[in-house]
């Protein structure tokens, strides 16, 4: 009786397995029609496929394929949540083989059958779950190919490898045994590489390997991981290609992750030109000229709690200077050939491009920056200096000089010359640096951001700091500079901020040194507004 009820389940497998065959199969006139693919070729049969199969299914299953039914979409979408059983039993079902070959764990054995029959009954469901999914129209391509067949795949090894686990298939005990341990080894094969596909239409095709540290990544041969990703790094903005360099990589941010061939939530894709334009089940998603009312960016500006705001709510919106790029895009009239120097810069878009080329320069500063010598950091540290990395990310340092305010001079600053290169951030506030230490300091060519408030210095040693073509921050409070000395800071064209309270500066000296570098905010304490009158 047990006999005759495995045969007629297991010409239920076969009969499911054709099933899914015959719904997955791409139109015959299609696979007939060029024996010999190129990749786009290939790409192309791939998606042909992929409508092929939904329409048999919707057929089957007497739906419309263009507009399924809520409640197909509805089941189909428990796929990513029934997907994990079939996955967890397979898995349970190899490590209880393995584990109870030690006679410790030789009690296990008996449970690796029931385990198996749940993998298998659990990817029946999985797998018509899945199919119904892809009706929704939100995935497509060679992705999606590959996941569904490699999904079948693993439903029939499991259910195969179950039935010679139960010895039902008219062989002997000793082959039984075997057949089922390479069945059952190449399920789980399978399985890894479904669920890879798998994740891929979820989460992306570099969703695992995108943060894989080295040297893992050079043993694979995945390039060197970007740094910053959500950055958009152009050192000539003039000449960028103003789709292709600025709004894709916009896109690329945090958009195609579910807008590309292999995801195609709403019928929408946002990788290319052609795709952008023919827009997606609501329609065009841009009206040239008009930011306002263009699908594309009117959903950025909605609230995060609105049903229709992208990206949609748990993700990580655009920043504010990229919707307004994108904005600017489409009332210039959104155009995909010309470059940035040939379209109308308002002054608003004018700051964002110039806040990206610093960005980008700061970026290639970071990246060029070769590690710091061991050596050295232990001699600053070992003075009690507190020095540091600024991130995880690079090698650019900072040093606060705090705890060893008292004790620090000229003398001690030879110990950074060192690390020249990778010094950034430097806070001598309050030390006993003096004229001549600022020799040293003027060497230190990455140097961003410098405290020199309460320290002895005067105009003389202001000299030594006028080739810091990186310097952005520098506070003089407390010290006895006057106008005199901020003669020397003129040419230091990426100064943003200066603080001069409690110096001999006059307002006409800070207006001067303003009138010079007319993008640097000069802090005068109490008398900050008098200087600019």
């Amino acid at each position: 009786m047990r006999h005759l009820g495995s045969s007629k389940i297991i010409r239920l497998t076969i009969a499911l397995f054709v099933f899914l065959l015959l719904i997955s199969l791409p139109d015959q006139s299609v696979a007939s029609s060029s024996p010999v693919y190129s990749s786009e070729a290939f790409s192309n049969v791939l998606q042909e496929e992929t409508s092929e199969s939904e329409s048999l299914l919707a057929r089957i299953l007497n739906i419309d394929s263009e507009s399924p039914p809520d409640l197909v979409i509805f089941l189909g979408r428990f796929h990513p949540l029934v997907v994990h059983l079939p996955i967890s039993f397979i898995l349970l079902a190899l490590l209880i083989e393995v584990t109870s070959r030690l006679k410790r764990f030789a009690d296990l054995k008996p449970a690796s059958s029931f385990v198996l029959l749940l993998g298998f009954l659990s990817s029946i469901i999985a797998v018509f779950a899945g199919l119904l999914l892809s009706l929704g129209g939100d995935y497509g391509g060679s992705t999606l190919f590959w996941h569904r067949w490699l999904g079948i795949g693993v439903m029939v090894t499991a259910g195969l490898a179950y039935f010679y686990k139960r010895k039902s298939l008219g062989v002997t005990e000793k082959q039984a045994r075997l057949i089922y341990s390479s069945i059952l080894t190449t399920s789980c094969i399978i399985l890894v590489f479904a669920s890879h596909y798998g994740g891929s239409l979820t989460h992306g095709s570099d969703y695992l390997t995108s943060y894989m540290p080295e040297p893992a990544r050079s043993w694979l041969g995945i390039p060197p991981r970007e740094t910053g990703s959500d950055q958009i790094l152009l050192t000539n903005i003039e000449e960028a290609h103003v789709f292709d360099n600025v709004v894709s990589p916009i896109l690329e941010s945090k958009c195609t992750t579910c807008h590309n061939d292999n995801k195609q939530k709403g019928d929408l894709i946002l990788t290319s030109q052609a795709a952008i334009l023919s827009g997606g089940e609501s329609g065009s998603i841009i009206e040239v000229g008009n930011a306002t009312t263009s699908e594309l960016t009117r959903r950025l500006r909605l609230a995060p709690d609105h049903d229709d705001h992208m990206p949609p709510d748990g993700r990580k919106p655009l920043s504010e200077d990229y919707i307004r790029i994108l904005e600017w895009w489409i009332n210039e009239g959104a155009p995909f050939e010309s470059s940035v120097g040939e379209m109308n810069l308002t002054e608003d878009i004018q700051s964002v491009f110039d806040r990206m080329s610093q960005e980008a320069q700061e970026a290639a500063l970071a990246l060029a920056v070769p590690p710091p010598n061991p050596e050295a950091l232990s001699a600053v540290s070992n003075l009690g200096v507190l020095i540091q990395p600024l991130s995880q990310e690079t090698n650019l340092l900072q040093a606060q000089f705090l705890n060893v305010a008292d004790s620090f001079s000229d003398e001690d600053l030879d110990l950074l010359l060192p690390l020249s290169e990778q010094l950034t951030w430097l806070d001598l506030g309050r030390t006993g640096v003096t004229d001549e230490g600022l020799e040293v300091i003027g060497e230190l060519k990455n140097l961003k951001k410098l405290h020199l408030e309460k320290t002895a210095i005067s105009d003389d040693g202001l000299v030594h700091l006028g080739d810091l073509e990186h310097l952005e921050y520098l506070n003089l409070y407390g010290t006895s500079i006057t106008d005199a000395g901020l003669s020397h800071l003129q040419n230091l064209g990426n100064l943003k901020s200066l603080y001069l309270w409690q110096t001999n500066v006059t307002p006409g000296g800070a207006a001067e040194l303003q009138q010079a570098l007319p993008n640097l905010y000069i802090n005068m304490g109490w008398e900050n507004a008098s200087f600019s009158d």
